[in-house]
C-alpha cells in the first residue's frame, strides 16, 4: 500500500512540475476588413511604387481576395410547417430573397441581396 502511495504521489508531482514549465503562448490575430484592406492597397504607398498604376488597375500581388462571410443559421423546431419558413428570416430594409433552396424536414438554404451585398441564411430543422 506504501508503495502504491509513493508512486501517486510522484506521478502527480510529475504532472505538476510539468504543469508549471509549460509554456502558454497567446496570440492575437487582427484581420482587416475587406474595405479596408481595399484602400491600403490603392493608396499613396502603390502609388509611390506605381506610379503609372491607377487604383483600379492594381498589379495581381496586390489585389484583395473576398472574404466570404458564415450563413446566419437558424434552428426551427420540426413542428413549424413550411409555409411559415420564410417568416423567421429577418430582412434589412433594403434586402430581397433571391433564392430559396428547400430541402423538406432537414434544411431551407435562403439567399439574400440588398445594399451591402449577397448573404446566407441557414433554416435547420430538427
Amino acid at each position: 500500500m506504501m508503495l502504491y502511495r509513493s508512486l501517486v504521489v510522484g506521478l502527480l508531482a510529475a504532472c505538476l512540475v510539468m504543469l508549471a514549465r509549460q509554456r502558454r503562448e497567446i496570440r492575437v490575430v487582427h484581420v482587416p476588413a475587406p474595405g479596408l484592406a481595399a484602400s491600403l492597397c490603392a493608396g499613396p504607398r502603390v502609388a509611390s511604387i506605381y506610379p503609372s498604376l491607377r487604383p483600379s488597375h492594381r498589379p495581381p500581388m496586390l489585389r484583395v481576395p473576398q472574404v466570404a462571410v458564415a450563413p446566419t443559421l437558424v434552428d426551427v423546431s420540426p413542428l413549424v410547417p413550411s409555409s411559415q419558413l420564410l417568416s423567421l428570416v429577418h430582412l434589412q430594409p433594403t434586402e430581397q430573397i433571391a433564392s430559396v433552396d428547400a430541402h423538406p424536414g432537414s434544411y431551407t438554404d435562403v439567399t439574400l441581396r440588398g445594399a451591402r451585398g449577397e448573404r446566407r441564411v441557414l433554416l435547420l430543422v430538427h
